[in-house]
């Protein structure tokens, strides 16, 4: 075949060069021109182009032997590539599960129809888990799993989630449900990994990590092991070497520095009756039958591969702990690499971006495993990690937010969208033309805010609608957060006030909750000037006026 093919019809200046000209000039000449056209063609015209003309269909296909035998078998109607994959797509759908129609037959009628997202989650109610979230299994264990894999073992890991992804956009809503349930449990089932071989596995890449810095600075690697003080700091010391060289090996090298340099907050290891009573007073309680719920309609929010994909690979924290499913950023990255996985982890993307999930799919979105950590005052500080597929929707939706919400906090609110360098710049501004400045920084802010206020608020602004239903899905119910001690759930805590601390959407929200407050203080205190950064409130007055204005605030 020559390096530049031809359409040999007349009057058709079609060309095709590369690897795949064969199948662009087929194509072409199959799809393009009509059976009349290509009849009207010799095969000795045809043949210099490496192509022939069935006498049977007219359809143009290779003029090699193997591509002759190969088109005996298939010899028929031509379908393009489009109408052939519609054709399959309505296969799988009348094999996996009966059409809409059919179901409707059966089905009572349910009263006026709602909008889609809330609509579509009725089909998914029954499931089983949506009454008490507590008592299902899947909680009760923290599953210790593989946060990352080497690139040799992408081709099997593709292999064991392609089973659980292809299909699904083509599937329908119950069958979707199911499948929902399934990839949350991939990793958990597939990368699974024993608490001892775990524990085995950390020891190990520690203790290598420190043996080597002793060798290289001359210390005895017995020296210091009858003290007990000492071994607790070379235990810590290893688990802070092992985590960093892993960090440096996802390329997250500003995560192992800020692990190498950070100074006071170190990992809680008290016993867990402890830690129940001193975090117990930092998650409230709040009436959940006050929260308001969306305005309808509810807008259906589209996605794109590409934003999903760019949202994987350059949004998504490198390193970061996994939720209670064990998906992480690097074994979702692999998915990236195959147009088909990307497809189906994008549709996936939406569902949980519209509120397309199962009541039990739900739970498991909002469920988080606490990490306390503790602060240089001796107070503790739980951190929760999100799952990484709420993290991924709520990135879409902030993008498609992020300016309104500047233009929401303009002036007053810096936290959101990366404005610490006009919160300083307008900080020193104030302090050069009030004279004094004082900082205010909120109590366990997060989880003390009126989620009523929050929801309120963020439904009362029409420009945040592509956020209202993540948003509903994430903070609208109830969500639970576990203690695990043991790999075990000791504890849990209803999450119903605030805004849960690890959230992509938490600097947003609860930016939403406190700006009524700080615009109606700016506009009774004129005399003083106010910048927040998220919960850290600075207060500019005269040095007369600014104890008033402090008390104001706070």
């Amino acid at each position: 075949m020559p390096a530049v093919v031809r359409c040999p019809v007349a009057n058709c200046d079609a060309e095709f060069e590369g690897f795949r000209r064969s199948e662009g000039i087929k194509s072409h000449m199959n799809g393009r021109h009509t059976e009349a056209d290509r009849r009207s063609l010799t095969n000795e015209a045809m043949i210099p182009q490496g192509l022939v003309r069935c006498e049977v269909c007219g359809h143009v296909h290779g003029a090699s032997v193997r591509a002759r035998r190969a088109h005996v078998s298939a010899c028929g109607d031509y379908v393009p590539r489009k109408a052939a994959m519609a054709r399959a797509r309505d296969n799988y759908r009348h094999e996996t599960e009966t059409s809409s129609a059919m179901q409707a037959a059966v089905q009572p009628e349910q009263g006026p129809v709602r909008t889609l997202p809330r609509a579509m989650r009725e089909v998914c109610v029954g499931q089983g888990g949506e009454n008490d979230p507590t008592t299902d299994p899947w909680m009760q264990e923290r599953v210790g799993t593989k946060r990352y894999l080497h690139k040799k073992e992408w081709a099997a890991w593709l292999e064991v989630c392609r089973p659980a992804f292809l299909g699904y956009g083509a599937s329908s809503q119950a069958e979707r449900c199911r499948r929902q349930l399934v990839i949350m449990d991939l990793v958990r089932t597939h990368l699974a990994m024993g608490r001892g071989e775990a524990q085995r596995r950390r020891d190990a890449v520690a203790g290598q990590a420190a043996r080597a810095a002793g060798a290289r600075n001359g210390i005895p690697q017995d020296e210091g092991a009858q003290d007990e003080g000492v071994q607790d700091e070379d235990a810590q010391a290893r688990r802070t070497a092992a985590r960093v060289e892993m960090l440096c090996m996802l390329n997250a090298a500003g995560r192992a520095a800020r692990m190498l340099t950070r100074d006071g907050e170190d990992l809680v290891r008290s016993s867990a009756a402890e830690v129940v009573r001193e975090v117990d007073g930092l998650y409230p309680q709040e009436d959940v039958s006050t929260f308001p719920q969306p305005p309808l309609p509810v807008t259906v929010v589209g996605v794109e591969k590409d934003e999903v994909s760019r949202a994987i690979r350059r949004r998504l924290t490198r390193g970061a702990a996994p939720g209670l499913d064990g998906w992480t950023r690097e074994l979702l990255y692999p998915l990236t690499q195959d147009s088909a996985l990307l497809m189906e982890v994008t549709v996936l993307t939406a569902d949980i971006l519209n509120g397309n999930v199962s009541e039990q799919m739900a739970h498991r979105l909002r469920a988080t495993a606490l990490t306390i950590l503790r602060k240089p005052n001796g107070k503790y500080r739980p951190i929760g990690a999100e799952s990484v597929w709420a993290k991924l929707a709520s990135m879409v939706a902030f993008d498609r937010v992020v300016e309104a919400s500047r233009r929401i906090f303009a002036g007053v609110q810096f936290g959101v969208g990366g404005q610490i360098e006009l919160a300083i710049a307008r900080v020193r501004k104030d302090f050069e033309e009030k004279g004094s400045v004082a900082t205010l920084d909120g109590s366990n802010a997060y989880n003390a805010i009126s989620r009523q206020k929050v929801l309120e608020a963020l439904f009362g602004f029409e420009e945040l609608r592509p956020a209202w239903s993540v948003v509903q899905l994430l903070l609208g119910v109830p969500g639970v957060v576990g203690l695990y001690d043991g790999g075990r759930l000791v504890h849990a805590w209803a999450s119903t006030r605030g805004v849960r601390q690890g959230m992509v959407l938490g600097p947003l929200l609860f930016s939403l909750g406190t700006i009524a407050a700080l615009r109606r203080l700016q506009a009774e205190l004129p005399h003083a000037s106010f910048v927040a950064y998220l919960d850290d409130v600075t207060v500019a007055a005269a040095p007369e006026h600014l104890e008033a204005a402090c008390g104001a605030a706070a």
